[in-house]
């Protein structure tokens, strides 16, 4: 990934369910950052192609509504936006990476009206 964020290439991260057998979105932006099964050094697949944490937030929010032509209404927090996000039980960007998937969802804003709240 890092060669195509070099060329300045526009990259999105998303989930590919069903064929993945898990369609959380917080595994794809660990595995770009650290490009290795956490814990399984052996597992390291090109450590040159590691991306930064802000690259892999970018490609999973902005740069995938950049790619459905919606950047204008989604993708970010801004007035007049459709307000949808997660609020995360911890601060990814303050842990370490291969920490990144303990992270919960504690609730989901879909359009402004919350979806999903955690009971805890």
């Amino acid at each position: 990934m890092k060669s195509l964020f070099d060329r300045g290439i526009v990259v999105s991260q998303a989930t590919d369910y069903p064929v993945t057998t898990d369609v959380n979105p917080l595994i794809g932006i660990q595995y770009g950052v650290i490009r290795q099964v956490p814990g399984e050094p052996d597992t390291l697949l090109n450590p040159k192609e590691r991306v930064t944490l802000a690259q892999m937030l970018k490609a999973a929010t902005i740069n995938c509504a950049y790619e459905l032509k919606c950047e204008d209404t989604l993708g970010s927090i801004a007035v007049g936006k459709e307000a949808d996000m997660v609020v995360l039980s911890s601060d990814i960007t303050a842990c370490a990476p291969e920490k990144i998937t303990d992270a919960k969802v504690l609730g989901t804003m879909i359009g402004g009206e919350w979806v999903y709240t955690s009971k805890k």
